[in-house]
């Protein structure tokens, strides 16, 4: 039996059963899942798109108690143009004036390699009725503009770090994080090799025909940029092959062209 991080054990010339008892400690430097955190999870989305567009990507919070004042740190590949003064505040919260201001390298919280800003809303409040279903709530969206030029088939971290937020007896706490990505793929590219082929235009009629590959990706797919996939984007791709296509995106929206997921990464 040992209570060492690091166990060695000789095996005899029999079988034997190790059996490993794990204890819980939420106080331990750096651990994940507090208890106090589960009360509070912000979640950025994986987004798809485009060379030349505008994502909107929206920050979300799942609160389970009041929140007066909150700050958070958003850290951007810096491949990414952050549209940073037109970020706007949704609807969801109450009276919140937003204010940003830039991370420089000297700051404590600077994040090497990535472009950051630290956005603070004061003033307002978030409410939560006591027993109500937790629910997944936009806090803000902010534009970010894909260059023309950016390397494609590639995924553009987004992660937020150094949450800070006000309860209602004037404590504070942080919170549990999904951190995000934008994803860019060129337009057609309707199976995500960062070619447009032939075999693009395929999957463009497979996905019609109701037989989409498990690699389709609807957002490159849509050459077009209208509301769903048809055979003019089947069209579209044998342009672009044919250097008659423009294939550009100027546009993708949280509600519109660009596919949004959560996924869990590890908080930095």
């Amino acid at each position: 039996m040992s209570s060492e991080a690091s166990f060695s054990y000789t095996m005899p010339g029999m079988s034997v059963t190790l059996e490993a008892h794990f204890v819980f400690n939420p106080g331990g430097p750096g651990e994940p899942g507090n208890i106090e955190q589960r009360k509070f999870s912000f979640t950025l989305y994986n987004v798809i798109t485009k060379p030349g567009a505008t994502a909107q990507f929206p920050i979300l919070l799942t609160p389970l108690a009041t929140l007066g004042d909150i700050t958070f740190q958003l850290n951007f590949d810096p491949s990414l143009n952050v549209d940073i003064d037109n970020v706007v505040v949704a609807q969801t919260t109450t009276a919140y004036t937003l204010t940003h201001e830039a991370v420089a390298e000297g700051d404590d919280a600077y994040d090497e390699g990535m472009t950051s800003y630290r956005f603070t809303l004061s003033g307002g409040s978030m409410v939560v009725t006591e027993g109500d279903v937790p629910t997944v709530t936009p806090i803000l969206t902010f534009p970010v503009v894909i260059p023309v030029d950016i390397e494609t088939a590639v995924s553009y971290k987004i992660s937020i770090n150094q949450i800070s937020m006000t309860l209602e007896d004037g404590a504070t706490q942080t919170a549990g994080t999904r951190n995000g990505r934008v994803s860019i793929f060129k337009n057609g590219d309707a199976n995500g090799d960062d070619v447009v082929s032939i075999t693009d235009a395929v999957a463009v009629v497979n996905s019609i025909l109701g037989n989409p590959s498990d690699n389709f990706i609807e957002e490159a797919a849509n050459v077009n940029d209208d509301e769903g996939i048809s055979i003019t984007d089947a069209v579209g791709v044998v342009n672009i092959i044919l250097g008659e296509g423009r294939g550009q995106q100027t546009t993708a929206s949280a509600g519109g062209a660009g596919r949004q997921s959560a996924e869990d990464v590890s908080p930095d």
